[in-house]
């Protein structure tokens, strides 16, 4: 779940953390809001696992018992390459949602809109179009990363495990990884 996410269930039900990173309490409200319109913004598979790769690396939030444990988790392995090749394994004990599918959220409450986060300045467009708001003047990037290098992370077999991996999320929302 994205951040959008986070503070969307944050002002729906009051306690985002137990929401965000339990996929059993986010379906309990399915039917509740299923009259709404409901969107999401996904990321391309290969960017999300790396970026998800650095920030536990770096600790995540630190007050966080599960980041701090998930960093605990990934600094078992000696490398990205390491990681990747043994994701099962690290899957097996990881507690957090960061690493799921983005069609297991996707399918538990599937939304009226999907926009790409590649595409975010022409989706989010379409998005306030589709609910015919109008569009502020200026909308925020926060938690942007600005460091694009996660390809020099990848060789021909973590590109391909990761693909393996994510082919759902490859497939459904057609993404591929560019060289």
């Amino acid at each position: 779940m994205s951040v959008a996410g986070m503070l969307r269930s944050k002002h729906i039900i009051g306690d985002w953390e137990d929401f965000s990173h339990n996929l059993k309490v986010y379906s309990k409200y399915k039917l509740k809001y299923c009259n709404f319109f409901t969107f999401c913004f996904v990321r391309n598979p290969w960017v999300r696992f790396a970026s998800n790769y650095f920030y536990f690396k770096r600790g995540g939030r630190v007050s966080d018992h599960l980041d701090l444990h998930t960093k605990r988790l990934i600094e078992k392995y000696k490398t990205f390459e390491d990681l990747v090749g043994n994701f099962h394994e690290f899957e097996s004990e990881c507690k957090v949602c960061h690493f799921y599918t983005q069609i297991k959220w996707v399918d538990t409450l599937p939304p009226n809109f999907i926009g790409k986060i590649e595409s975010f300045d022409k989706d989010i467009v379409t998005l306030f179009d589709k609910v015919n708001l109008r569009l502020p003047d200026k909308i925020l990037h926060r938690n942007s990363n600005k460091n694009n290098d996660y390809k020099s992370l990848y060789n021909i077999k973590t590109i391909e495990r990761v693909g393996e991996l994510y082919k759902h999320d490859v497939d459904r929302f057609n993404y591929t990884f560019d060289l």
